[in-house]
């Protein structure tokens, strides 16, 4: 599990599909976590990466900006403060988090 923030406040946490087994920990308990990172006030922007068999499913929130046109960008949709996504390599992170610290102010 890698656990980062960048300079701009996008917290994000990497949970690959060896980390779930080693922990015997299935991928919706996994999702099911990105909240945990609302309560760093620091934080503006937070997502987690859930490597799936074929797919990285990306949880991504925000307190008050909006996110989901960076969740649009990479397949994905859905609220303004409350966003997923899909990705399909690790490469794809990267990008994903450019963009979030791009909204960030």
């Amino acid at each position: 599990m890698s656990f980062k923030v960048t300079d701009k406040g996008v917290a994000y946490f990497i949970i690959t599909d060896e980390l779930l087994n080693m922990y015997g920990v299935d991928r919706l308990e996994a999702s099911n976590l990105v909240n945990t990172l609302s309560s760093a006030r620091d934080n503006k922007i937070w997502a987690f990466f859930i490597e799936y068999p074929s797919e990285i499913r990306v949880r991504i929130r925000s307190r008050n900006i909006p996110i989901a046109s960076v969740a649009r960008q990479f397949n994905g949709g859905g609220h303004s403060l409350a966003s997923g996504a899909t990705i399909h390599s690790w490469e794809e992170v990267d990008h994903v988090i450019q963009a979030l610290d791009q909204v960030c102010p």
